[in-house]
């Protein structure tokens, strides 16, 4: 059985989300498709417990982890809560952005919430009030989104790949687990050494 470790599928357009800030549709942060932090849905237990339970329906069902819509929305659960917070990230960033009214604009600002805490930075190219590029990071410095004319990518941070990869391990040590069952080995096993990625394109 073929497990494949990118987590979330692009998903076509531009932007499936509702609204825009100047020019730029905002990215649909419901979907599996780009993850932003949300507060844990459980303990790292029941985490534990629903990534087991799900990777052995999943085999016994014949699927895949990224064919199976239910893992990939216990796999955004469980990597959101280490994730930055995007949407505040994004927002800030393109509202600083759209704040210059100049017809041609090269440059990066700063991201600020109205309490002037510090979220990270955007570089960016603007021409016309249309933005070709938009580049996201959060306040330590890594990429966690981009805007182009190919639309929204969703960057993983270092929190996050590891956050996926202890998923996989989970989850495929599950299925292992069943499989092992199956040929009379039994017992549970857990691997890590899945290598992760959430570059994702919408």
């Amino acid at each position: 059985m073929n497990i494949n470790p990118i987590g979330i599928y692009p998903q076509q357009g531009k932007s499936a989300g509702t609204g825009k800030i100047g020019s730029v549709p905002l990215p649909n942060y419901n979907s599996i498709n780009f993850i932003t932090k949300t507060a844990p849905a459980m303990s790292a237990e029941k985490y534990k417990e629903a990534i087991i339970t799900q990777a052995k329906k999943d085999y016994a069902a014949g699927k895949t982890g990224g064919e199976s819509s239910e893992a990939m929305r216990l796999l955004k659960s469980f990597v959101s809560t280490v994730s930055p917070d995007r949407k505040n990230i994004i927002s800030q960033g393109l509202s600083s952005i759209f704040k210059n009214n100049g017809f041609a604009d090269i440059g990066a600002v700063k991201i600020y919430t109205l309490l002037d805490y510090l979220l990270g930075n955007v570089e960016y190219r603007k021409t016309k009030q249309e933005v070709s590029f938009a580049d996201f990071y959060d306040s330590n410095g890594e990429l966690v989104a981009t805007f182009s004319n190919d639309g929204w990518h969703c960057s993983l941070t270092k929190a996050e790949a590891a956050r996926t990869q202890e998923f996989y391990g989970i989850y495929i040590g599950a299925i292992t687990s069943a499989m092992n069952e199956i040929s009379g080995k039994g017992g549970i096993v857990y691997t890590d050494n899945i290598e992760s990625t959430f570059d994702v394109k919408v």
